[in-house]
């Protein structure tokens, strides 16, 4: 699990604010499925890991290890979950998905789908899974 974050408590409130965070704190895989869970929304992190009993929203979502670094960085607040269109866009574009598909799903225009994805093929930076 990658986490150069959990060492230290976040300086800046904006730090928190997009996927590459979630990505660097808790893995790419983890941060696509927070993202479709809980895009928008705003949820309580917990102090501490709860026990398997009695699952927590977080529990039926995130691994033990991204839950404990939620916990370890944010524990005891509640975190809006970003929408972070554009990691979306481009997850589902790696995925193959057609933008008319993307469109749907993350709820924006086709234009802009389309202008996202010709950054992606232009070599604009972003966090993909073989990055994070």
């Amino acid at each position: 699990m990658p986490s150069n974050i959990t060492s230290q408590k976040c300086p800046d409130v904006h730090d928190l604010t997009g996927a590459d965070f979630l990505v660097r704190l808790i893995g790419y895989d983890d941060t696509v499925r927070l993202l479709e869970e809980a895009r928008g929304e705003r949820i309580y992190i917990p102090k501490k890991r709860m026990p398997s009993k009695g699952l927590c929203g977080l529990q039926k979502i995130l691994s033990p290890g991204s839950i404990s670094a939620l916990s370890e960085v944010l524990g005891g607040n509640y975190y809006r979950v970003p929408f972070a269109r554009r990691f979306m866009i481009t997850h589902y574009h790696d995925m193959g998905m057609k933008p008319a598909d993307i469109v749907r799903r993350v709820g924006v225009t086709r234009a802009w789908v389309g202008k996202v994805i010709q950054g992606v093929e232009r070599g604009n930076q972003r966090l993909t899974k073989k990055a994070a």
